[in-house]
């Protein structure tokens, strides 16, 4: 609903005898207690001392950046097309959106040849 339409509807709401606060309008209305403070101001409902907090907007918290989840440890040491993701070493020829790796484990792949040859460059074990 848009700021016209929710105002018209606040006004209904208001006269309804219903308990106006910025939390429950904020609540009633789908909208942050920011949004909530100013229409109502607006509208001319006395705002409660302890309710003009709402009067700044709240700056959002800065999302904690995470490392990579491709990176090698550095104690490992970088093998080419292979990482080291969630405990084992896994042969990525693609990463989900949020960064997985996907490709088949160390595991797999000596499941599907169980000795390390020179064909399969990048392998852990082979030495070249």
């Amino acid at each position: 609903m848009r700021r016209p339409q929710r105002l018209q509807a606040a006004r209904t709401w208001i006269a309804s005898g219903a308990r106006v606060t910025v939390k429950t309008y904020a609540k009633w209305f789908h909208v942050d207690k920011h949004c909530a403070y100013l229409e109502l101001v607006a509208l001319g409902v006395p705002i409660p001392e302890a309710d003009r907090r709402w009067a700044t907007p709240v700056s959002p918290r800065p999302r904690r950046r995470s490392e990579s989840v491709l990176q090698v440890p550095q104690d490992v040491g970088a093998i080419p097309g292979w990482v080291f993701f969630g405990g084992e070493w896994i042969f990525a020829v693609d990463s989900t959106t949020a960064g997985f790796p996907i490709g088949l484990t160390l595991e797999q792949m000596n499941e599907i040849d169980p000795e390390p040859t020179p064909t399969r460059v990048g392998s852990p074990g082979v030495v070249e």
